[in-house]
């Protein structure tokens, strides 16, 4: 999608993971439910998209390149989030953050990807 500033891979969430912000957050606290994704570069300028979806694209990222660890709260944001583990998705960031400048948000200076499962009303 030409013109936007960040890049999202799209992920299916296991069963036990669909079901559990119904299942674990009051739904008066609940803003927002996203679809499941892994912001991968955020903050880019846009003309870099088309450039970065071909070396995303190139990565051939599929479920057998990352696992989900157990959800939890945000460190920065009101969410409720779970992390994914992944060498490959890690390793793709890494160059593509050093590779354009960008605004993504770095935690104590590491990448987290994540699934946000919820977005908190405060």
């Amino acid at each position: 999608m030409s013109g936007q500033n960040w890049y999202e891979i799209s992920v299916k969430l296991p069963e036990h993971l669909i079901s559990w912000v119904k299942n674990n957050v009051p739904e008066d606290k609940i803003k927002e439910v996203p679809l499941p994704h892994i912001t991968l570069l955020y903050g880019f300028d846009p003309k870099y998209y088309e450039e970065i979806d071909r070396i995303v694209k190139d990565a051939n990222i599929t479920s057998d390149d990352y696992t989900f660890g157990e959800p939890k709260k945000g460190d920065v944001s009101p969410v409720w989030l779970v992390p994914i583990i992944s060498p490959r998705i890690t390793s793709l960031f890494w160059y593509l953050y050093c590779k354009y400048d960008n605004e993504h948000t770095l935690i104590n200076g590491k990448f987290e990807p994540h699934v946000t499962l919820c977005w908190l009303k405060l």
